[in-house]
């Protein structure tokens, strides 16, 4: 994996200071240069070692999933989602409670759009819908995810992705990249099947462990295609119903989101389970999965943001506690493949010790946030 090395320009950033923000923008050199500041003042940067992390956000815990050389470090007093390879900052991400900035501007998450192209230049659609990007150079970007009202909710700075082939095996892995048109524009409507027929190809593919597929087909503003009338979200809650305890993490996920309007409790209970399933199977790579699409669509907010449910406390402590009880009380467990990829787990007897491995990690940094009763590890 390539590690960034970008910094700070001493004083290069001052120069933009000026009467109206509406007027400013940033040069060339800012832009490959681009840090983000914090809430509290701390930058950030691509290529900050561990330590200066650490010194920059003192609030920062230590890394929460450690997996061989890939690290993920959550901020949750300033925002910030960190992830580290050989404890190097590779990736920035912040969110809302970051309230982050363009690094002498004012503007950044909680701006319209439309001020930060004005700083930045015309943005182009992102990988995942309602995302915009702008390059920072010939290896990274900044990505804004965009609320329907056209206000920016997160920022991102990150590697410019590859293309990557579609897998030719019957296993879904991350770099999977269909139902995201590269041009940014809509694509040609797609018939949508009802009753038996549905019902038949969502056994088809849940079979098929086609998880893009599954998602695709409850999910078809995935594919910039209209939302599903209400008498099909209704038929599919239902299949989600009775597949639930299969412990399929897109049908776990999947019905979090389905239930998030009206049950958010249930919701959130579901949201824990399918977050634990995929830290059990991330523990099993032989080596790092690969980034890509599904993972956004997981956990990157691309079909429902679930920050609301994960955001309350204790609810979703105790949430999380009571999913890892449902994981260890499972007689059988959703092969690791579907977050690894084919031929990228490790040999059995590793994979079930680096699961046990992962699963009382997650809990001895869970626990000490709850006193929920009557769960024992």
């Amino acid at each position: 994996m390539q590690r960034l090395f970008l910094r700070p320009v001493a004083g290069a950033l001052a120069a933009l200071i000026a009467a109206s923000a509406h007027a400013q923008t940033l040069s060339d050199a800012d832009r490959a240069n681009l840090q983000i500041h914090t809430a509290h003042g701390n930058p950030v940067h691509m290529g900050d070692t561990l330590d200066q992390v650490r010194a920059a956000l003192p609030s920062a815990p230590a890394p929460q999933i450690v997996l061989g050389h890939l690290g993920t470090l959550w901020d949750q007093v300033d925002g910030i989602i960190l992830r580290l390879y050989d404890n190097v900052v590779t990736d920035v991400l912040y969110d809302r409670k970051s309230q982050a900035k363009l690094p002498g501007l004012d503007v950044g998450i909680e701006s319209p759009l439309a001020d930060l192209e004005q700083a930045l230049g015309a943005s182009q659609p992102g990988v995942m819908p309602g995302t915009r990007a702008w390059p920072l150079n010939a290896k990274h970007q900044l990505v804004a995810n965009v609320s329907a009202t056209g206000i920016v909710t997160n920022l991102e700075v990150q590697f410019i992705p590859k293309p990557t082939p579609r897998p030719t095996t019957g296993v879904i892995n991350w770099a999977d990249s269909r139902g995201v048109p590269a041009s940014g524009a809509s694509a040609a409507p797609t018939p949508v099947l009802t009753g038996d027929e549905r019902r038949a190809k969502l056994d088809e593919l849940l079979a098929q462990r086609d998880d893009l597929g599954l998602l695709q087909l409850m999910f078809p503003q995935l594919a910039r295609q209209p939302v599903l009338p209400h008498e099909l979200q209704v038929a599919d809650l239902a299949w989600l119903e009775a597949h639930a305890g299969e412990s399929r993490p897109s049908v776990l996920y999947a019905l979090s989101w389905k239930l998030m309007p009206a049950d958010r409790e249930r919701a959130r209970d579901f949201n824990a389970r399918a977050r634990v399933q995929w830290q059990m199977a991330a523990a099993q790579c032989a080596r790092p999965a690969q980034g890509g699409p599904l993972w956004a669509i997981f956990e990157g907010g691309a079909v429902a943001d679930a920050s609301p449910l994960r955001d309350e406390k204790p609810a979703w402590p105790i949430a999380f506690e009571q999913a890892l009880a449902w994981d260890r009380a499972l007689p059988a467990h959703a092969e690791a493949d579907w977050f690894c990829g084919a031929g990228n787990v490790k040999a059995p007897a590793d994979a079930a010790a680096a699961r046990q491995a992962a699963w009382q990690r997650s809990w001895d940094i869970n626990h000490p946030k709850t006193t929920a009763p009557g769960i024992v590890p």
